[in-house]
């Protein structure tokens, strides 16, 4: 209560407007070409009731998944500053897809929900 719950609702507030910002900035990040790989202007056509508009003519395309996200290409040298940043690039991309699925299958929400509810004791 001595923080305030205008002071809350604004975090939150900020929060969600952020959140799905800060997911497709980390997308296009990894992947320039993130929406025409992943085909995922198809996808929200079909959200939107539009199935038969696709982002791309080819109808044989296979999109990438997720997961298929940080498949980047290894450089051949193991000792060099490119391949820190290979490993670097990687390891905050699997960091960034964990990350969402925790958030896809709420499980980051069921780990705030315990926290508030062991902070009010019930």
């Amino acid at each position: 209560m001595a923080f305030g719950q205008d002071k809350a609702k604004k975090i939150f507030i900020g929060i969600n407007i952020m959140y799905p910002i800060y997911i497709q900035c980390i997308y296009h990040i990894f992947r320039p070409d993130f929406l025409f790989v992943y085909d995922g202007i198809s996808q929200a056509n079909r959200c939107l009731g539009n199935p038969e508009l696709n982002a791309s003519d080819d109808g044989n395309k296979t999109s990438l998944k997720v997961v298929d996200l940080c498949d980047f290409r290894a450089p051949s040298d193991r000792i060099s500053v490119e391949f820190g940043f290979y490993v670097v690039r990687k390891g905050v991309c699997w960091f960034h897809i964990l990350v969402n699925y925790f958030n896809f299958f709420n499980i980051i929400e069921a780990f705030i929900y315990c926290v508030v509810f062991n902070f009010m004791r019930r």
